[in-house]
């Protein structure tokens, strides 16, 4: 029948759905025919949900955004998403970046040999047998020298390709190293060995580690005992191998004897031991004969067996459990320098340049504010330092002395924070331009030559300090600590002038060194008692019970005290090094040079200390 043109058009019917495995059946038995079911017509362009099945025929949206992708199949026994769910593919995670150990410290790839296990065990004994714990020894160099000589061989013997310039630096630190634990031999305070100790070690970890840059020398600085920790798997698969290789070689001798060639060995090595045995026991019964005869042979006999048996430290609990402990410390200090040498890291390139993300907008203000107060605060340093009592008095209203003793921590402070913009604006401060790099240099320049002279007074008014209360050892190391930030800003303004110093880490660590060797070998206990001992004599107080506290140091310039405060003081330490004789590994050349100097100067030794008590802090 044919459709009048006045009449819309009818949308077309859609095609019936097909029957899924759901749709009911006519039974067979039944015979009357169901009724058809009426088609549904689906709306052009409607929403069809992802992961149900369309009907077959309907029709598709002529346009429209892209299809989402296919939904993720589900795992067994998951319900179906609901209607209009959309489940997201799953993310690719990145591959995992490379670690520093697997980039640039990989490490030894073959086992350790003879002379690696060799060397670790000999530094190992060296500090079990040799290091003093209880006062500074010769003990220190030796142990020291018994760690480096493995490491050494283990570097002679690595196929790691170093540089000639790293190769002279790495023998610059090892010297160093040495010379800061030989002080301990020489000098008897503890807390400067303390401090020699401690960089002494950091010296032989950048000798074994190397590095060259700021953070390569972090690292290099406790490289030697984070590799002590790596060199364990190391060393037990090197033991484990050099067990396997003479295993191997014993079968083979073995196959390669016959069975009477074996045992004409095995006699062999037991006639030697019997051997052995029977000479032990003949020397005892002889030797024994001998001193019961000879009261001369005996006291020989007796001083050598006495030698013999001091090579050894005492070995009763105590002693004993910390030999135990520094032996575990010597080989894992040992076995890291080695590990080390074998395979020393890639240090190289580690320096990365700060992102310039100050410019000169934002450094203008505060270094340029900073500038203006140095230059303020120095003009009146100038003023008040060569004014005198009268202007600090018209002033301050304050002494002289007090104006000076009142400002030097601060000082202090306050060059240290200095130090610190500066590394923080060269680092991070834009370079880019030209007028930036001038803006950079003039700023921390002026920062860097105005806080020299802050230094300067910072020492001017540790002196006054001192000469007013005295000289300790605290404010003798806060001298040397004022010297040394004065270097580091004479080393910051020469490296300004391009604006890049590789050298400057390895200037500041190697002048620091020189410094605490040039402070071990001025003897600073015998430089404090002397200039006590000056005020003294010039009136002033002196402070007895600090300087009988004293150690051997001093006594060179403690005997030009007074009787009565020589009685004090140095009764005081000649008791203590009576009392306390040295062991081998124990030697020192200040308490032996004090007990040589007390020995034959004052033979009678001390009265006793009357007419004062040793803790007064009385004048003359």
């Amino acid at each position: 029948m044919s459709q009048s043109p006045d009449q819309p058009d009818q949308p077309p019917k859609p095609a019936p759905p097909a029957e899924s495995d759901e749709t009911p059946r006519p039974e067979a038995s039944s015979g009357v025919a169901e009724p058809a079911a009426q088609p549904v017509a689906v709306p052009v362009g409607a929403p069809v949900a992802v992961g149900v099945p369309a009907a077959v025929g309907a029709p598709t949206a002529a346009a429209g955004p892209p299809a989402p992708p296919p939904a993720q199949p589900l795992p067994p026994g998951y319900p179906p998403p609901p209607p209009g769910y959309w489940t997201q593919p799953p993310m690719q995670r990145r591959p995992p970046q490379p670690t520093f150990t697997q980039t640039r410290w990989i490490g030894p790839v073959t086992p350790a040999d003879w002379y690696a296990v060799g060397g670790i065990l000999l530094g190992g004994l060296g500090f079990a047998l040799a290091l003093p714990m209880s006062r500074p020894g010769i003990g220190w160099p030796i142990a020291g020298i018994a760690a480096g000589l493995g490491v050494a061989v283990a570097a002679r013997r690595s196929n790691a390709v170093v540089s000639q310039p790293d190769r002279i630096m790495r023998v610059i630190w090892g010297a160093a190293a040495i010379a800061l634990l030989t002080m301990s031999a020489i000098r008897s305070s503890g807390l400067l060995t303390f401090f020699c100790a401690i960089t002494a070690l950091a010296c032989a970890s950048l000798a074994a580690a190397g590095g060259n840059s700021v953070r390569g020398m972090l690292f290099g600085i406790v490289a030697a005992p984070i590799a002590g920790f790596r060199s364990i798997p190391w060393v037990a698969t090197g033991l484990q191998s050099i067990a396997k290789n003479r295993s191997d070689r014993k079968a083979a001798a073995g196959e390669s004897l016959s069975a009477a060639e074996q045992a004409a060995r095995r006699g062999r090595t037991g006639n030697i031991v019997v051997s052995v045995l029977i000479a032990v026991i003949l020397l005892l019964i002889f030797g024994a004969l001998f001193a019961s005869a000879d009261a001369v042979f005996a006291h020989y006999l007796d001083a050598g067996f006495s030698r013999i048996g001091k090579i050894l430290p005492d070995l009763d609990g105590p002693n004993l459990i910390l030999r135990l402990f520094l032996l575990g410390m010597g080989l894992l200090l040992a076995a890291g320098g080695v590990f080390l040498a074998t395979a020393p890291p890639d240090l190289t390139g580690m320096e990365r340049p700060g992102k310039q993300v100050l410019g000169r907008e934002v450094l203008l203000a505060p270094l340029g504010a900073l500038v203006v107060l140095f230059v303020g605060f120095v003009a009146v340093q100038f003023t008040a330092l060569f004014g005198g009592n009268e202007y600090v008095l018209q002033h301050s209203q304050v002494s002289y002395s007090q104006y000076a003793v009142a400002g030097f921590k601060q000082l202090v402070t306050v060059s240290i924070l200095t130090l610190i913009i500066v590394g923080v604006a060269a680092r991070w401060g834009r370079k880019e331009a030209p007028a930036e790099r001038l803006t950079l240099r003039i700023l921390l320049g002026s920062l860097c030559a105005l806080s020299i002279v802050i230094v300067v007074s910072a020492l001017l008014r540790l002196n006054l300090y001192v000469n007013t209360y005295g000289l300790t050892r605290e404010r003798f190391a806060v001298f040397m600590l004022e010297i040394f930030l004065g270097v580091m800003f004479a080393f910051v303004l020469l490296a300004g002038v391009q604006m890049r110093a590789p050298w400057l880490s390895r200037a500041v660590f190697g002048v620091g060194v020189i410094m605490l060797l040039g402070a071990a070998i001025m003897n600073p206990e015998r430089w404090i008692a002397q200039h006590n001992m000056d005020r003294y004599l010039a009136g002033e107080k002196i402070d007895l019970y600090y300087l009988g506290a004293m150690t051997a140091d001093a006594v060179p310039a403690l005997i030009n005290l007074p009787e009565d405060e020589r009685n004090c003081v140095l009764g005081r330490i000649q008791r203590d090094l009576k009392n306390n004789p040295d062991e081998w590994f124990e030697w020192n050349y200040a308490r032996e040079n004090a007990r040589h100097i007390l020995a034959t100067q004052f033979p009678d030794g001390f009265g006793r200390c009357e007419g004062r008590r040793v803790f007064d802090y009385q004048s003359r």
